[in-house]
């Protein structure tokens, strides 16, 4: 499979300096009475590597196949992060902390699909007031109102221990009392209503970080509701490259509102869940 070979570079480690001062004068560029000087103080080695290919196996290896770099690539390299959480590299995803919908249909059963409603959309961003993405990646969600009835309903994997370099189940959340850092709500019609009901209550089967995530699910239920949000893409280490609630709560922030909307950019929790319908 080829290997590597390697070799002791060593490179001399120098000390200088000037003094006096240098001529400025381009026609007498060694004029002035400065005198600099330098010295070799020691050496400094170290090991040079090369892969050397086998005809059979002419790709270099993926450090990840070596088991035991799996804690690192695929595990909790992250270290105890005190929760059950979904970890990839150190990225870290809390599916624990809010409770899974298991009827949504039921969940969503209150609302009169005949009348209008009010949608909000949340960020919970790595750091407040960034698009810097962290290990925290943050979290994205929806909420629904009328009447009374108060909905809050977030985008998750469906388990803490899954992997999510490839695609797993996902599952929604009750993310009432989660924390945020800027919404934006508004007004939405009962065609509009109806549109995002169905979208929920069919949403996506499979979670898959890179390619649609808690993020791209508000982004999706925004759209129903007639909120055009920008889909930025950020990264982190190099794992992760797909939109996130850090950049999403910046284009929040940095949105033209439609007519009736509003913004708050304090930092608070969702609304509490009502009970059953009114």
């Amino acid at each position: 499979m080829g290997g590597y070979d390697c070799y002791e570079v060593c490179e001399d480690i120098y000390e200088g300096g000037c003094v006096g001062e240098g001529s400025w004068d381009p026609d007498d560029p060694g004029g002035g009475d400065e005198y600099c000087w330098d010295e070799v103080i020691g050496e400094y080695c170290y090991d040079d590597c090369i892969w050397i290919e086998d005809p059979d196996y002419p790709e270099e290896p993926d450090p990840c196949d070596d088991l035991g770099n799996w804690d690192e690539c695929y595990g909790d390299g992250g270290g105890d992060t005190g929760d059950e959480s979904v970890v990839v590299a150190d990225i870290i995803i809390d599916v624990v902390s809010t409770p899974k919908i298991t009827d949504i249909q039921k969940e969503l059963e209150c609302f009169d699909k005949t009348a209008s409603a009010k949608l909000t959309i949340y960020a919970e961003q790595s750091i407040e007031n960034s698009r810097e993405v962290t290990a925290r990646i943050g979290h994205a969600f929806i909420g629904l109102e009328q009447n009374g009835v108060v909905r809050n309903i977030g985008f998750y994997p469906d388990s803490p221990g899954a992997s999510l370099l490839a695609a797993q189940n996902s599952e929604l959340h009750d993310n009432s009392g989660s924390a945020y850092h800027v919404s934006v709500t508004l007004n939405i019609s009962s065609v509009q209503l109806t549109n995002i009901i169905n979208y929920i209550e069919n949403y996506p089967g499979k979670y898959y970080l890179n390619e649609f995530n808690c993020t791209d699910f508000a982004i999706a239920v925004a759209k129903k509701g007639g909120l055009i949000i920008p889909e930025t893409v950020g990264s982190y280490g190099i794992f992760f490259e797909g939109r996130n609630p850090s950049d999403f709560g910046e284009d929040l922030r940095d949105l033209t509102l439609p007519t009736g909307a509003t913004r708050n950019q304090t930092k608070g929790v969702a609304p509490t869940r009502s009970s059953d319908c009114p």
